[in-house]
């Protein structure tokens, strides 16, 4: 009951599929292409509109968001795309090609180009050198009914709001991970100009009982 697109859905869902993927190719044992794609539509409608110049926003990464940067997930997803490029159709390594180039700048360039692999950064360079490929726009709201989340992306701004029901929790703690995270689930507000606005360096520093867009009782909690 924890929001998890990032982490448990992108290192142990999505990476792990693809690699079987990969694995599997060729044999008695490779995994089916369904006539409805699902794999790629996982791309398309669960990982990519979460994603901000290739990081995945901390309101879907649980106790993670303390820990580690946003890019530690968008990288999975930008490497899985790149991987999947071989077993999916003319019309989707197109809109792949898009979204990838889309995401691939700035300090996510740095990043990626330190954790992936020759073939994937062949590939990326590949992609990257080719004018004709355009970067797709997101212009889009989504509601993530299930985890309790919302997703607006425009031209200038991208935001998310992380909420919790009887469906969700506020905030995971477990392991010395996101011990102040009381209020991330109480309608916190996160609003992006730029990549990593709410990386991990501000939920180490910024004050835990003044979370943007909450509304708070003066408690004083122990973490």
């Amino acid at each position: 009951n924890i929001a998890y697109t990032g982490n448990y859905g992108t290192g142990a869902l999505l990476d792990r599929i693809v690699k079987i993927m990969a694995i599997t190719a060729g044999t008695p044992f490779e995994l089916c292409q369904m006539k409805d794609r699902i794999y790629e539509n996982w791309i398309y409608d669960a990982f990519e509109p979460l994603m901000i110049q290739g990081g995945m926003m901390n309101m879907v990464r649980g106790r993670m968001v303390n820990m580690s940067s946003e890019y530690t997930d968008g990288i999975i997803v930008i490497r899985s795309m790149l991987d999947m490029f071989d077993a999916i159709n003319e019309e989707d390594s197109k809109r792949f090609a898009q979204i990838i180039k889309k995401h691939i700048k700035g300090n996510s360039l740095t990043y990626m180009y330190d954790n992936l692999g020759l073939p994937q950064l062949s590939k990326l360079e590949e992609i990257l050198n080719d004018e004709s490929i355009t970067e797709e726009e997101t212009i889009l709201s989504k509601v993530y009914y299930n985890m309790d989340r919302i997703v607006h992306h425009r031209k200038k701004y991208h935001a998310g709001i992380a909420m919790s029901s009887l469906r969700i929790a506020n905030y995971e703690s477990i392991s010395g991970c996101n011990n102040n995270g009381w209020y991330n689930g109480d309608g916190m507000l996160y609003v992006y100009t730029d990549a990593n606005q709410f990386d991990k360096s501000y939920f180490q520093y910024a004050d835990p009982y003044k979370r943007p867009g909450t509304t708070v009782d003066t408690q004083r909690r122990e973490s």
